[in-house]
């Protein structure tokens, strides 16, 4: 395993970074691993060189140059590419992984779910589309980050791509919550609502937790199972 550049470990230290995996500089330099995101920038060559150099910016950027800013900005964008590449692989996924354990990425803000630990993810692979939001692998919905990670929602939601946190909960199937996502029974003076149905428990009774999900459910006589 290589090592990181020292570019790409202050890019990590950064507040609100700790989501990254720092990405080794040998996956930067198999060109196979970048293949198809050199058109998307306007001087590749220099962001490459910016990302692989021993040089860091200065902390108060912006005692930076116009150029320099830009060449830092389009570096910045290319490793968050080639990092939402990097957490497919092997390494990059036993990185997150590690990450995901330790809380690092914060909870679900859903209160049923009972402080779920969550995952980063893109709605979209494009970069300037759409900012970094959280998926929950309990109630299975993407959130705005809160709290600790309020600053992630400003990172750009294609350097983690759609793919991320499904190959990864697929990849280590007991990273994925046992315990079937409690409900909210939407209620009236302590009446259940008639045809009225939270997403959560929607989703049971199409079995997209599973039919197994759906039969305990239906058969537990607590009452936030009661439909």
């Amino acid at each position: 395993m290589s090592a990181s550049t020292p570019w790409i470990l202050w890019f990590c230290s950064l507040k609100g970074n700790q989501i990254f995996a720092p990405v080794e500089a040998e996956f930067i330099r198999d060109a196979f691993n970048l293949f198809g995101l050199k058109p998307k920038f306007k001087d590749y060559a220099v962001a490459t060189r910016v990302i692989l150099g021993d040089e860091i910016p200065p902390h108060d950027l912006s005692s930076l140059t116009e150029e320099s800013r830009l060449a830092l900005n389009e570096a910045v964008e290319l490793y968050g590419l080639i990092h939402a590449r990097y957490i497919l692989t092997q390494t990059g996924l036993t990185i997150m992984a590690q990450k995901y354990k330790e809380g690092v990425f914060g909870v679900c803000p859903r209160i049923l779910c009972q402080k779920q630990a969550v995952l980063p993810i893109g709605i979209s692979e494009e970069l300037r589309q759409h900012r970094c939001r959280v998926y929950c692998p309990n109630c299975q919905e993407v959130y705005i980050p809160r709290g600790e990670l309020i600053g992630a929602s400003d990172i750009d939601g294609a350097f983690f791509g759609t793919t991320f946190p499904h190959m990864l909960l697929m990849a280590d199937p007991r990273l994925v919550s046992p315990t079937v996502p409690i409900p909210h029974i939407p209620q009236l003076f302590g009446f259940k609502q008639y045809g009225v149905k939270s997403v959560v428990l929607q989703k049971v009774d199409n079995g997209e937790y599973g039919v197994c999900a759906r039969e305990q459910m239906g058969s537990q006589n607590d009452a936030r199972y009661v439909k």
